[in-house]
């Protein structure tokens, strides 16, 4: 029986109870923790002081109800693990979970810090239930920082208010001596439907009369993420006194931007004690004061068939203004009740879309001089009185963090600049001469532990003594610091020790805009972890150099455009309940997360598209545009061009009379009409401005714009990339002939800019599952602008022919009176094996190969051929879909009807014909739907070719069994690519390997290898399959040093291919 029964034990979990009945001296969690007192507790939980029975260390454990442990464990748990890993002030530590049983079933407990006082405590005891405002300021900035960074993750926090906000001391063993010595009285939070009850609390004697001595040194937690959600979710329909118009109206709209309504209308209260709005319990009579209040309209789109006139109570005389509330707050000073409201109405804006954002929020104006503790907010120390340490200080104070330094001879010992920074009270300088028992050299290790006692929230130590400057500090006390800094699981880092380090500072850059000079978000940092930090600031140089000027610029519009497919402006879907489940798989493995592959396959689109499915294509979409698109196009994408880009109608459309058809405007038109004139000119000139994309919609022409020349259609290859294996024709007709140019999304940036800036050029959207809508929309504009009389080049990758659709397109174009010319391209098919060392043909190893696509027509699966010992075959859009190649190369259908059997989880064994798992592969069969032939052995080579003849260039070499884990393994994968597969993959390696064909008893067409055999000739089979695992462990390399990788890869084209 619960030593305080205030909850309802007798409550079934069916009836939403099942409270763990635990007790003053109870073990927890197999006798790690006794419990010592009871804090509280809430309709799904209770929480208990206890102590951890080994070091006397006190945590809070919060037991969840049984009928609230599921929910906490799918939903809560996650985001504690995501809230503690990314952040560290000012949220409640979670250090744990683990599992206790009661007579009522399981409940999970979360293991946390403990947390005093809250700031509803302290408002309810303050006079007039007023804060002071400089201790509102601190509040706020603190919250806001911590919506920051929760924001900026995913997660919106959901109970926003004074209850959830709670005070520490730095040091608690100082604080819970007296405190565990008292008997607290209990206190009680009334909320709308129940009320939470603080047993025994954690007290804490926050005083606000002394400015300098108040908040500031107490540390400050945002609690309660148990309403924590991850994206948008549908809310309870409810009337509480913080509720949002979006809360009260039971809209979808709810959102992080929620978090800031409810920050908006706390800060009202704590500076004046009272509501903004009167709380009732008719919906209609809330919002009507809050439109009085805030002079300010709810979206009309939210209110569908319901009147207006519902919503239009007369609220004169009931209600006041942010101002006027305000106004009876007499210690602003100057300009701050102003900026008060400005910040406050900025956050209780009814359409959520025209709040503050969290950054917003926390860098405005009335926060300005607060000296906030971010959500990075930890203490870095360090250990030196050296320049070194100033450097590493400045890195702390531009990352939000309070910076500590502790050195012999403390400020006077110090370099001007630290003591520069000490007086502008940026930074704190101790003397290490000064701390109990520094006199004695022995006792150091005594001393700093003392000092780290009663210093709380260190997070990081940076440790510069160990610098090469006498007297140098030996390795024995290095470790000893380091051991001391770990024990409370506090990272280091020791100059020039890199064991003793556990992360390390890079030299970085941050990209700014190239006209306005604002800081973009992109920052590069290069590390030589302690071997050479003059080489590291060298090589940030020379890699910023390389990169566009406009690069951060494209970063920052990329952004935008993730924003944009996130939640389109003024898209209101409807009930997103179940959105929040569907689509939090997709955003997990986004872009931030070196999502595998951005050509994921999916199922081809319909016009009709649910909530869910257009959400995912848009942010699939989005990785596709960061992909392929040349930076420079990024860095100048507006935001109408980013809405193009998204539109779920563009690219659907199979005639030119869609509803996005697009009219050239009169400067189109003269753009097009100079550039006819200058096609025919053999030295064009570019146009001062800069190059147009037309991406998406129709070109609708106008009489006026046509030419009187006849327009032609040209289908060039560009090959695989490299501008210098552009064929002359292809040259020509992209410097010297186009009009307009309609590119595939593979054509690398380097051969689009060689085409003149006049020349529009227009990039197809062929994303996953839109590839039968891409391919139409660029037929059309073809055919309209061939009509205009422009000469169209029709810009595919490769050879235009080569898997390139260019047949469909020459009867489209013939079908629309247009005789297209066909120039080729050099093909990826036999460039992209050449410039990976891979000969497709060699005497006696290949005398054949054999090319063929990983994907049929609209996604569907295709039948690849069987093995032939003397034959190469080449997979071209294959690498996405690499499982299924693999299965259908290795097994038959019979054999992979029970499941996936490529493996990634096991070392592999080349010593057997096993997967990656152990287990046996299948034997060989003729009898198969996948495959037009023989299985293929296990140990076959195969390469895959990502990006052929560009600098970023990538080849993994490795076995059909161990591919899948050697591409999963390597990182994301860099489209395009292709396979390569046979022996001819290793015939040009090291030394050579030309005798593949010559081996005893091998038939051309035979499968027979991969089978072992009894004596006669299956000793034959067994020897030639002995010897052919042998060939491939030396040529991977593992013969005789144990490594147990089954692939190898190799960066980059050749030396001297940059001159030419």
């Amino acid at each position: 029986m619960s030593s305080f029964p205030e909850e309802p034990l007798n409550l079934l979990p069916s009836e939403g109870g099942g409270y763990y009945p635990a007790s003053i001296g109870q073990k927890l969690n197999g006798g790690k923790f006794e419990i010592v007192r009871k804090l509280g507790y809430g309709p799904r939980s209770t929480t208990w002081l206890v102590v951890r029975t080994h070091d006397f260390v006190y945590f809070a454990v919060k037991i969840f109800t049984v009928a609230a442990s599921d929910r906490a464990k799918t939903v809560e748990l996650p985001i504690a693990k995501a809230v503690h890993k990314d952040f560290s002030q000012p949220l409640p530590a979670f250090h744990g979970s683990f599992w206790e049983t009661s007579s009522a079933g399981s409940h999970i407990c979360f293991l946390l810090n403990p947390m005093g006082t809250s700031v509803h405590a302290l408002q309810r005891d303050a006079e007039h239930r007023r804060l002071p405002v400089h201790a509102v300021q601190k509040i706020v900035a603190n919250v806001a920082s911590v919506l920051k960074g929760l924001h900026a993750a995913g997660i919106m926090h959901g109970a926003i208010k004074a209850d959830n906000i709670f005070f520490w001391m730095p040091s608690q063993a100082e604080f819970l001596k007296p405190v565990l010595d008292s008997e607290p009285e209990p206190t009680t939070v009334k909320v709308k439907r129940y009320t939470t009850v603080r047993s025994q609390p954690l007290t804490s004697d926050v005083k606000w009369n002394d400015k300098k001595k108040d908040i500031a040194d107490w540390s400050m937690y945002l609690n309660n993420l148990g309403h924590a959600q991850r994206r948008d979710y549908r809310p309870e329909k409810q009337v509480d006194y913080f509720s949002a118009p979006e809360t009260l109206l039971y809209h979808a709209s709810c959102s992080p931007q929620t978090d800031i309504w409810m920050l908006g209308y706390m800060t009202f209260n704590l500076l004046t004690g009272k509501s903004p709005f009167q709380s009732n319990d008719r919906i209609s009579r809330c919002i009507a004061g809050m439109r009085f209040t805030l002079e300010d309209e709810i979206p009309k789109e939210w209110f569908g068939d319901v009147k207006m006139k519902d919503y239009n109570d007369d609220a004169h005389g009931l209600f006041t203004t942010i101002e006027m509330g305000l106004a009876n707050v007499h210690a602003f000073r100057g300009d701050e009740q102003e900026a008060a409201a400005a910040f406050i109405k900025g956050c209780l804006r009814l359409d959520p879309r025209k709040r503050f954002t969290a950054k917003e929020c926390a860098n405005h104006k009335w926060l300005a001089n607060v000296n906030a503790c971010s959500y990075f907010n930890t203490r870095r120390l360090s250990l030196s009185v050296l320049e070194l340490a100033a450097t590493r200080a400045f890195a702390a104070l531009e990352a939000d963090s309070e910076v500590i330094i502790l050195a012999k001879g403390g400020y006077n010992s110090a370099c001007d600049e630290l003591r520069y920074r000490a007086r502008l009270h940026e930074l704190q300088i101790v003397d290490w001469d000064g701390l109990p028992g520094s006199s004695d050299p022995s006792s150091y290790t005594n001393t700093l532990e003392a000092f780290l006692d009663t210093t709380p929230n260190v997070a990081l130590a940076i440790v510069t003594i160990t610098l090469y400057t006498e007297p140098r500090t030996d390795r024995v006390s290095a470790e000893r610091i380091y051991r001391i800094f770990k024990a409370r699981n506090i990272p280091v880092n020791t100059t020039d020790v890199v064991d003793l380090s556990d992360f390390s500072f890079t030299s970085s850059h941050r990209f700014e805009h190239p006209k306005t000079g604002e800081k973009t978000p992109l920052q590069i940092g290069v590390t030589t972890n302690g071997h050479g930090c003059r080489l590291s600031a060298r090589l940030r140089r020379e890699i910023v150099a390389k990169l566009p000027r406009e690069v951060g610029t494209a970063v920052e519009k990329v952004g935008r455009m993730r924003d944009l497919a996130k939640d389109p402006p003024g898209a209101f879907p409807g009930p997103l309940a179940a959105l929040e489940d569907e689509v939090h798989e997709e955003e997990e493995i986004g872009e931030d997360n070196a999502i595998s592959t951005p050509n994921r396959p999916v199922p081809s689109r319909t016009g009709v598209e649910s909530a869910v499915e257009a959400r995912r294509r848009r942010i699939k979409w989005v990785a596709q545009v960061s992909e392929y698109w040349p930076i420079s196009k990024l860095a100048s994408m507006s935001e109408e061009e980013m809405k193009d880009v998204l539109a779920e109608d563009n690219g659907l459309s199979l005639n030119s009379n869609a509803n996005h058809t697009k009219t050239l405007s009169n400067d189109d038109n003269s753009n097009l009409s100079a550039t006819q004139s200058q096609s025919s000119s053999k030295d064009p000139q570019p146009q001062p401005y800069s190059q147009p994309f037309l991406h998406f919609g129709h070109l609708s022409i106008s009489p006026s714009a046509k030419s009187t020349k006849p327009g032609r259609i040209l289908l060039v290859g560009s090959g695989p990339g490299h501008p210098s294996l552009l064929t002359i024709a292809t040259h020509t007709a992209l410097t010297q002939h186009a009009d307009l140019v309609l590119s595939d999304k593979l054509v690398p940036a380097a051969v689009l800019n060689l085409i003149p800036k006049h020349v529009h050029v227009r990039i197809a959207r062929k994303f996953p599952g839109n590839a039968e809508g891409a391919q139409t929309e660029m037929m059309e504009a073809a055919v309209e602008a061939a009509k205009r009389g422009l000469t169209v080049v029709r810009l595919k990758q490769g050879d235009p022919v080569v898997y390139g659709r260019a047949g469909e397109e020459v009867l489209y174009f013939r079908s629309h009176g247009f005789e297209s010319l066909v120039i080729p391209g050099v093909s990826s098919a036999l460039a992209a094996p050449t410039f990976a060392g891979i000969p497709v043909t060699q005497r006696g190893v290949a005398e054949s190969f054999i090319v063929c696509t990983g994907v049929g027509r609209k996604g569907q699966e295709v039948q690849l051929p069987g093995y032939e010992r003397s034959r190469t075959l080449l997979v071209l859009m294959g690498v996405a879909r690499i499982r299924q190649v693999v299965d259908a190369l290795l097994f038959d259908d019979s054999d992979v009807e029970g499941g996936d059997h490529v493996s990634a989880t096991s070392p592999p064994d080349l010593g057997s014909d096993r997967d990656q798992g152990g287990n046996t592969l299948p034997k060989p069969s003729q009898q198969q739907k996948r495959r037009d032939g023989p299985a293929y052995p296990p140990h076959t080579p195969i390469a895959i070719i990502e990006r052929a003849s560009m600098p970023d260039q990538r080849v993994i070499y490795s076995t059909l069994k161990d591919i899948v884990r050697a591409l999963e393994s390597s990182g994301e994968q860099r489209p395009p690519g292709m396979m390569v597969i046979g022996w001819a993959v290793l015939a040009l390696s090291g030394a050579g390997d030309m005798g593949v064909l010559d081996d005893h008893n091998v038939t051309a067409n035979s499968g027979a290898e991969a089978r072992v055999g009894d004596g006669g000739e299956g000793g034959d089979v067994l020897a030639l399959g002995r010897r052919d695992r042998e060939r491939v462990e030396s040529w991977l390399g593992l013969g005789g040093d144990g490594r147990a990788v089954g692939w190898k890869v190799h960066e980059g084209i050749e030396l001297g291919w940059d001159t030419l």
